[in-house]
């Protein structure tokens, strides 16, 4: 996600642009590619034995719990517009004031299936959240160095049941609550409409990010890939490394900030290759906003009350033509939702999706 000191935006976004990722599965089409490429059902030959008839093999396990999600999913009832999508909101506060428990759609092995057979959803509506009041000249997202806008966003649906309350929000997307913030939601409707400039979107997976970072950054430290600034190992050093690094107030897209930082760190500033693995990973965050708590699998990090580690599914839009906030504004693409509290007031508990009703 994008990083503690960067807006995040919440936006239901109607993402017609399908086709932007190469080879990119939805989720309409699994299943299908396990049939005959004729289509037909193989028949006996006369010159054969007829064979023995068989069970079908089972589906592997992630396979069906994607089928399970899937089926879930089908089962959904999409906003038919940007004014209904805003008012099941205000119907899901209610809810939440009554029942004080917000649902969470799937589980963390639904999930990850959904991540794997379906990296980018075939819907409609994305959301994402930012921590300012966004004017109608700011971009959507943060225009980068390499000529794009960046977008992190998740689906309305698996966001719905949070409401706009910005904790709960931020529970779910992997991003420290700051009450000092007034977080805001953002309702995007048609991203991207000129079919010729539309956003290149992503499952982001370090594997991903590492090829964009390839072919967008030229930086001596992307002559290669550097797998070791984003492997398991690496992640809770980074994180204690920006910890310190925001309580020095530095910005991670100041270069200047980013030198003082190694410098001041004996641990940094007298090994080689532990300069070059964080000066890497901080690249990566600065350029993407793949920031410390950003787990490289395509979810986010949950920091609810759940023993659960993932929260919702991430998408990670590539922008080449960003737009100011107030065209989409005007063209009745975009409505601006200021996050009114409810955790404040209310104590609330995290529930998984069951078939009995409770979601």
């Amino acid at each position: 996600m994008n990083s503690k000191k960067q807006p995040y935006v919440l936006a239901l976004a109607v993402c017609v642009a399908t086709g932007c990722v190469p080879a990119l599965t939805s989720i309409s089409d699994i299943g299908s590619k396990q049939k005959d490429q004729t289509g037909a059902t193989p028949g006996p030959s006369s010159s054969q034995p007829l064979a023995v008839p068989t069970e079908s093999p089972t589906p592997a396990p992630d396979l069906q719990v994607f089928e399970r999600a899937k089926a879930r999913r089908a089962a959904w009832v999409e906003p038919k517009d940007i004014d209904e999508a805003v008012q099941r909101l205000s119907e899901v506060r209610t809810r939440l004031k009554a029942t004080g428990k917000v649902i969470l759609r799937y589980n963390e092995a639904e999930l990850k299936a959904l991540a794997k057979y379906a990296p980018v959803p075939d819907e409609r509506y994305l959301v994402r959240l930012v921590a300012y009041d966004p004017k109608d000249t700011d971009k959507l997202g943060r225009p980068r160095e390499f000529g794009k806008m960046t977008l992190w966003a998740a689906t309305y649906e698996q966001l719905e049941s949070a409401d706009s309350d910005p904790e709960l929000l931020n529970r779910l997307l992997g991003m420290s609550y700051d009450p000092r913030n007034s977080y805001y939601l953002l309702v995007l409707r048609d991203f991207g409409g000129d079919p010729n400039k539309r956003p290149e979107m992503i499952c982001p997976t370090w594997e991903k990010i590492l090829e964009l970072a390839k072919r967008d950054l030229t930086n001596e430290f992307f002559s290669a890939a550097d797998f070791d600034a984003v492997a398991e190992a690496y992640k809770e050093t980074y994180r204690n490394d920006m910890a310190a690094f925001y309580k020095a107030n530095y910005k991670e897209y100041a270069q200047s900030d980013v030198d003082a930082f190694v410098s001041s760190v004996p641990a940094l500033k007298n090994d080689a290759r532990a300069q070059r693995l964080f000066r890497t990973r901080l690249r990566l965050h600065a350029q993407y906003g793949a920031n410390e708590m950003f787990r490289g699998d395509g979810l986010t990090l949950f920091l609810g009350d759940q023993p659960r580690k993932a929260g919702v599914q991430e998408i990670f839009l590539l922008d080449p033509d960003p737009k100011p906030i107030g065209d989409y504004v005007q063209n009745g693409q975009v409505r601006k939702l200021k996050c009114e509290p409810l955790v404040k007031d209310h104590s609330f508990v995290f529930e998984e999706w069951t078939s009995n009703g409770n979601g």
